[in-house]
């Protein structure tokens, strides 16, 4: 896998190369209508989808214009939901683009639209990335925005130190509803004990995520908690 990746990532480089400045024709007000197209994983049951799929229920409680186009790289993953297929297009009627899809994509993303979408638009890519150094192979990816967004600080500060473009925190807006019916009983889980909840993409790379940060506070824990019982459960949701 590691060298298939490398030979993807020469590929997606030599064609990110050959960008200039000028390849892209900059934004026109008024070339197209204000407003903004989100662009992403829409389907996605991963964190770019349901981050595309919460900036479009921000979009609709306030009443901006917005469109949303299903884009994802193969083979993306788990692609159940269904929240906002009626009303997914490949029409880009507005001026701004919120492509909700990680650096390390994004020339892919660029190839398999094509220019005529970053044409005339105000280009934002809403990137994730949870290490303080950003590979160097998708530094090239940056000649595609005109801004970038992230969901929280050490992104932005992160992103910061690799380029001159607006980085701009831009926090998911999450708005958690409790269901009574799924309780402790429901899943499985004991009453009378002290719950971690730890959640990440098992698919992703492992390097990037905090799964053994737990493991590590376990051992840290007083004599009297490590007395009870402990029990470890790892689910790819």
């Amino acid at each position: 896998m590691k060298v298939l990746s490398r030979f993807k990532a020469g590929i997606i480089n030599n064609a990110t190369d050959k960008l200039s400045a000028d390849t892209i024709i900059k934004y026109e007000h008024g070339h197209y209508k204000e407003g903004a197209n989100i662009i992403g994983n829409i389907k996605g049951d991963n964190g770019l989808g349901q981050s595309a799929r919460i900036m479009c229920r921000l979009l609709d409680e306030n009443n901006e214009e917005h469109i949303i186009k299903d884009f994802f790289v193969p083979p993306g993953g788990s692609r159940t939901n269904d929240t906002y297929d009626d009303r997914l297009t490949d029409k880009l009627p507005y001026d701004v683009n919120i492509i909700h899809v990680n650096a390390s994509e994004f020339m892919v993303a660029y190839l398999s639209m094509g220019r005529d979408v970053w044409n005339y638009r105000y280009n934002i890519g809403y990137w994730a990335w949870e290490l303080e150094t950003f590979p160097e192979e998708w530094i090239p990816a940056f000649k595609l925005v005109d801004e970038v967004w992230t969901p929280s600080d050490f992104v932005t500060n992160t992103l910061k130190k690799y380029t001159d473009k607006p980085v701009v925190t831009v926090p998911h807006c999450v708005a958690p509803v409790a269901d009574k019916k799924y309780d402790r009983k429901h899943f499985g889980l004991p009453e009378d004990k002290f719950l971690f909840l730890v959640m990440y993409n098992s698919g992703s790379v492992m390097e990037r995520k905090i799964h053994l940060l737990p493991l590590r506070h376990l051992r840290k824990l007083s004599v009297k908690m490590r007395k009870q019982r402990e029990s470890i459960r790892m689910s790819d949701l």
